[in-house]
């Protein structure tokens, strides 16, 4: 094959690079937000979760002290 038939062939595997490429970045921004929203997620449960412990704690002091 003579390299001006290649030509066409390499343009057309450069773009489609081009797009995976593309493609990797949009996907890797995506995981970056989703990480990121998990995170406050957890955050957020976790601060309800030590919100219930404490009223948890405060019932069954209560519940003691009527005892």
């Amino acid at each position: 094959m003579m390299l001006r038939e290649l030509r066409p062939t390499v343009q057309s595997l450069e773009t489609h690079l081009d797009s995976m490429r593309n493609l990797k970045a949009s996907l890797e921004n995506s995981l970056r937000e989703m990480e990121a929203l998990c995170t406050l997620q957890i955050e957020q449960l976790n601060r309800i979760l030590l919100h219930l412990e404490s009223e948890l704690a405060q019932t069954w002091a209560e519940g003691e002290r009527q005892t």
